[in-house]
């Protein structure tokens, strides 16, 4: 495994006046460590920059303590995260007195480990053994993957269906010496993922050739294996209140209301709620802001507000942000104020 790379610089040479010093280089590089050493006086500003002209503010990391700040008024180690980063610099905001001096690394973010570093030895994946016609042509049983498919560092059985199994075996036994010998933990995650795709193999054939074909005309998913797709209907619940799924998947309505609401400054019904509604605009046609609230109390310069001389709110099962609840209005000013309401169901 090859050594990471690293870039470093003086960024202040025992600094007796304020100054940006010198930038340190981090393109590329995911992480820096700065070391402010000497006995003085003032500030140091940790600052980045990604077009080599503006500067801005790095939050850095003390070491010794694990506080998170901007600055340093103190010798100390200090961690960065650079990442996308050009340039950082350590700028010497204010002086009163002595030498400052600091000393930049920057690296990547890890060393970097590739399938070439990890060797995988046989009997790693012990493999995959299933029954003939394992899983059935579009049909994956209830629970394919079970619970605690992943324990103690091994992947045991899971993938079952119509009473067929398919079992992976993980062993953690030491490879072939080597660099990457040494990182049990990445040997394990890529022989785990070697038996994962061995798995998707397996469910891929089964299927006929890809997941794809388990799909039916237009997206629909066929739950029996009939190559049919199945509409699906009802009622639906999410949260507090019924959502009722239209036939016509475009939204549209047939039959639309207009109504011109009287808004004052006390919470007031703008439209009641609606179980069969498909579309609601809201138009305010008066000189002042109204606000409203979908299925709560209106409150000035709350919810979503309704600029004065036309401003509008649109709500449809085609954009996707249709509620069937009350809607409340309020308004700021004096007097009674209109609201055009139009709902399509």
């Amino acid at each position: 495994m090859g050594k990471p790379y690293t870039i470093d610089a003086i960024m202040q040479s025992a600094a007796a006046a304020t100054g940006n010093g010198t930038a340190l280089e981090v393109s590329g590089c995911g992480a820096a460590a700065l070391q402010v050493s000497g006995t003085f006086v003032g500030t140091v500003t940790f600052e980045g920059t990604v077009d080599g002209s503006n500067w801005v503010s790095v939050q850095v990391q003390n070491v010794a303590d694990g506080t998170v700040s901007t600055t340093a008024t103190a010798a100390g180690v200090f961690l960065a995260n650079i990442a996308g980063l050009a340039q950082m610099r350590a700028r010497v905001s204010t002086y009163t007195s002595g030498a400052i001096t600091v000393q930049g690394m920057a690296t990547e973010s890890a060393g970097g480990l590739s399938l070439a570093d990890v060797d995988v030895v046989t009997g790693e994946i012990l493999g995959i053994t299933a029954a003939s016609g394992a899983i059935a042509s579009g049909a994956v049983a209830s629970g394919a993957i079970a619970s605690g498919a992943i324990a103690s560092g091994a992947m045991v059985a899971g993938a079952q269906a119509d009473g067929h199994s398919a079992t992976l075996g993980l062993t953690t036994a030491a490879p072939a010496a080597s660099d990457a010998a040494e990182d049990t933990t990445a040997r394990v995650g890529i022989a785990l993922w070697k038996g994962i795709k061995n798995i998707l193999l397996l469910i891929k054939t089964a299927l006929g050739g890809g997941l794809p074909a388990a799909l039916g005309a237009g997206g629909g998913l066929k739950v029996d294996g009939s190559g049919t797709a199945l509409p699906v209907s009802g009622t639906f619940w999410q949260g507090t209140q019924p959502v009722s799924v239209s036939s016509d998947a475009s939204g549209a309505y047939t039959t639309p209301t207009h109504t011109a609401v009287t808004v004052t400054t006390t919470s007031g019904t703008a439209l009641a709620a609606n179980a069969n509604r498909i579309y609601a605009l809201f138009q305010n046609d008066s000189d002042t802001a109204i606000y409203l609230k979908i299925a709560a109390t209106a409150v000035a310069n709350q919810g979503i507000r309704l600029n004065a001389n036309g401003g509008s709110y649109e709500m449809s099962l085609k954009q996707g942000n249709r509620n069937t609840g009350a809607v409340n209005a309020i308004h700021g000013g004096t007097g009674n104020k209109t609201l055009l309401v139009t709902e399509g169901v």
